[in-house]
């Protein structure tokens, strides 16, 4: 009897486990995390061009290394639609967040103000970028005079 007690106890548990898994599943694609996360590699990639721009180099110095930073992102956009990205979300998000949680994000993330935030967010991260870029930029340029 206690060994069909631990057995049911070790399938609840697993389903509950799937039910989270299930439920952050929905959530990576309501917030259509993959292209969110593919947008900030395209938007860290922008930024770089511009403290690029602010640094003292030849043409051809910086523009090979925009073209290294365009590779590197595209690498970093096609690793973000690996299974093993939708994985590591999955776990990450049913280990933080309780099944009801999860689907609590699903409805905001789905509603007309979930939807207007997630369509907005790469507007925001661009002017939150642009307002700090002179401070951020002074602050890089500090780095590089370290010797």
């Amino acid at each position: 009897m206690k060994i069909l007690s631990a057995l049911l106890v070790s399938l609840l548990s697993l389903s509950v486990s799937a039910s989270e898994e299930d439920a952050a599943t929905e959530l990576f694609t309501v917030l259509q995390m993959e292209q969110l996360l593919a947008q900030k590699a395209i938007n860290y990639k922008k930024q770089m061009v511009l403290a690029l721009a602010s640094t003292e180099m030849p043409d051809e110095e910086r523009a090979e290394l925009e073209q290294e930073y365009s590779v590197i992102v595209d690498k970093i956009i096609a690793f973000l639609s690996t299974e093993e990205v939708l994985e590591a979300f999955k776990h990450s998000y049913s280990e933080t967040f309780t099944e009801s949680e999860l689907r609590d994000l699903v409805t905001f993330y789905a509603s007309p103000t979930g939807k207007k935030f997630l369509s907005q967010s790469g507007n925001l991260n661009a002017k939150f970028m642009e307002k700090i870029s002179p401070k951020f930029n002074s602050l890089i340029s500090e780095f590089q005079q370290v010797d």
